[in-house]
């Protein structure tokens, strides 16, 4: 990328990234074995105050934080942590790491855990929490397009339909609008796009053939709606987003990362 500063999560909240490392480190040694230790930890260190600070820079952390019992917060700090280990990660640019490190705070900050279903248009509604809290992080708008932001949101947000089940899923023919409105706002191809979409789209690409997504993208929008750049994130954080399912799985995980990736490859035949 060749824009300017991108923005960090260690500038606006070391504590957290500082953190993180230190459980990729015990990890790494064999000393954090199980995900009960593992919630622990999280749930020690996310003190009351330590989550009211969060939320100034990340608004919903509080409420993203109490959902099933804190399983969520223990995802997302998965997330954070299979990121930093994984070499995709590694191998990207600074400004690379600094989007999917922002996007694994964001992607599941809206998700409501409701026994027995899955949320199937979080995605949707964790980019709209996205791109309102972007410009307080240093992330530019176009000049006189702060306003038009609620009114994209109430776009995204209300981009559903309800399958035969009567459940919510997204509703993909809004895209074109959605993904408009937000180059029209932030600018095309800018870091602030790219993460906005990439929270966007994290659940529009089935990865996994035993977790298929409920509505996800054939290859014509696939063409449509990634570039190589946002293909290339993608990847990394679908491979980060399973491994935060995985990382005491390793009879899983270790499938899960070559079938994830046998399938970005796929892809990225698709976009040339």
């Amino acid at each position: 990328m060749s824009h300017p500063h991108v923005p960090t999560v260690v500038e606006h909240l070391p504590q957290v990234m500082s953190f993180v490392r230190a459980l990729v480190t015990t990890y790494e040694s064999g000393a954090l074995s199980d995900w009960q230790t593992l919630a622990a930890c999280v749930h020690a260190f996310y003190t009351p105050t330590v989550m009211a600070q969060i939320d100034t820079i990340v608004p919903g952390w509080e409420a993203m934080a109490t959902e099933g019992k804190g399983v969520t917060l223990v995802h997302v700090n998965c997330v954070l942590m299979a990121l930093l280990m994984t070499p995709e990660y590694q191998a990207a640019t600074p400004d690379q790491q600094a989007l999917l490190e922002w996007a694994a705070l964001f992607h599941d900050l809206s998700k409501r855990m409701r026994p027995g279903m899955r949320d199937l248009t979080h995605a949707f509604r964790s980019a709209v929490m996205t791109a309102r809290a972007l410009p307080r992080l240093g992330f530019a708008v176009r000049e006189g397009m702060a306003s038009a932001v609620e009114d994209w949101a109430a776009l995204t947000s209300g981009a559903f339909i309800l399958r035969a089940d009567g459940q919510p899923i997204q509703d993909n023919t809004k895209l074109d609008a959605i993904c408009a409105g937000i180059e029209r706002i932030y600018g095309a191809g800018t870091p602030a796009t790219l993460l906005i979409k990439l929270v966007l789209l994290h659940m529009s690409i089935t990865n996994l053939g035993q977790w298929p997504q409920a509505a996800p993208l054939d290859d014509a929008h696939i063409r449509r709606y990634f570039d190589r750049e946002l293909l290339t994130l993608a990847e990394i954080f679908y491979l980060a987003d399973s491994d935060g399912w995985e990382l005491f799985k390793p009879e899983t995980r270790d499938p899960y990362r070559a079938e994830t990736r046998q399938v970005f490859a796929r892809l990225r035949g698709v976009i040339g």
